[in-house]
């Protein structure tokens, strides 16, 4: 994984995350919060949409935002303990990340009826338990996987051959991650 790998990730969470915001602020304009009683009803429909696309952005912004960090921590690595971690810290995250991103994308059949089911849309969507279990499954792992890929980069410093201060303020400086 090269420094052309690199540059891409960090511009593609930046865009993503830009249209994350956008699409999280539009929601909160049309009603995303709210109870629905308290939402104008022509405008459920479109808060909702804002929600589910806000759902997959978010997604898609930790996953690319936690790729570019293992790949990171990739090029400054020199044991293979290690890069075996990054590799299996990665693995982890796309895997389940694709499996969350595939339910929220497709919890209701057809799609669009997650956000016209107020406007009299036929559909179904998946059992009201399953997503939010998927949701803390998903949190879990990336809690997991933060915590592996801010303290990872003090091991790696520690084997440095630097003073014990400059060691400590790397170390730190690379682990801000995990706060």
């Amino acid at each position: 994984m090269g420094q052309r790998q690199m540059k891409c990730c960090s511009p593609v969470t930046q865009g993503i995350f830009t249209i994350y915001t956008i699409t999280s602020a539009l929601g909160i304009h049309y009603g995303t919060g709210r109870h629905v009683q308290d939402i104008p009803q022509g405008n459920i429909s479109i808060a909702l949409m804002y929600f589910w696309l806000g759902e997959i952005l978010y997604t898609l912004t930790t996953v690319f935002l936690r790729l570019s960090i293992a790949v990171f921590l990739l090029r400054i690595c020199v044991k293979r303990a290690h890069k075996y971690l990054i590799y299996g810290t990665m693995m982890m995250v796309i895997i389940f990340s694709m499996f969350y991103l595939l339910l929220a994308i497709f919890q209701c059949q057809p799609t669009s009826y997650f956000w016209n089911q107020y406007a009299g849309e036929q559909g179904t969507c998946i059992d009201k338990s399953i997503f939010p279990n998927a949701t803390f499954a998903h949190s879990a792992v990336s809690a997991t996987a933060d915590f592996i890929l801010g303290i990872l980069p003090v091991s790696i410093v520690w084997d440095l051959k630097m003073n014990f201060r400059t060691k400590v303020s790397v170390g730190v400086v690379l682990s801000l991650g995990v706060m």
